[in-house]
């Protein structure tokens, strides 16, 4: 079958929380950093998680966050991330880089492949990868066209279907950059 009866991608972990991740003697999370924004848990108000917290209650140990919650960071972190698997070399090793993308299959190494019903869908092409996190977030990598796409979310209903929202972003985000190619 083609890319159309691929199977479809789900969401792991939560992402983008924004601030730091250290928590008090009592298990309470610490302050967000300054000048930090967005993210999970964001602009929310005056609810129990603000700036600098997630809303996934499995996400906190007595300890602080647990390996198990996702992804946490910036959006310019995961800038840094992407372009540092786009031009390896001050952390990881192309040759590195290389085996953690090759094989076939809907994973490579921490990575889904692109789907076309998963979160990339048709605007990103067969070689992109990314990640996915359970509030929404949207971290995918353009090796072929050097491109870096970074959706920072925060669903709280479990049963919303963030794919077709990640896959409304690519479309848009990749018209954008076409449009500025063609200036």
């Amino acid at each position: 079958a083609g890319e159309e009866g691929e199977q479809q991608e789900g969401t792991t972990g939560t992402a983008g929380t924004q601030g730091t991740n250290e928590h008090s003697e009592d298990g309470s999370a610490g302050t967000p950093s300054p000048g930090e924004g967005g993210g999970e848990g964001a602009g929310e108000g005056a609810g129990d998680e603000g700036l600098g917290r997630g809303s996934s209650e499995a996400q906190w140990a007595p300890q602080g966050v647990v390996g198990h919650a996702g992804l946490f960071g910036t959006a310019r972190d995961l800038w840094r991330l992407g372009v540092e698997w786009l031009a390896p070399g001050r952390l990881l090793k192309p040759e590195g880089v290389a085996a953690a993308l090759s094989g076939g299959g809907p994973f490579a190494l921490g990575w889904w492949r692109r789907t076309l019903r998963g979160s990339a869908g048709r605007a990103l092409p067969p070689t992109a990868f990314g990640h996915t996190g359970f509030a929404g977030n949207s971290f995918w990598i353009d090796p072929q066209g050097r491109r870096l796409f970074v959706m920072l979310a925060s669903r709280r209903d479990p049963a919303m279907d963030m794919n077709r929202w990640r896959r409304r972003f690519h479309r848009l985000a990749q018209l954008a950059f076409e449009r500025e190619a063609a200036r």
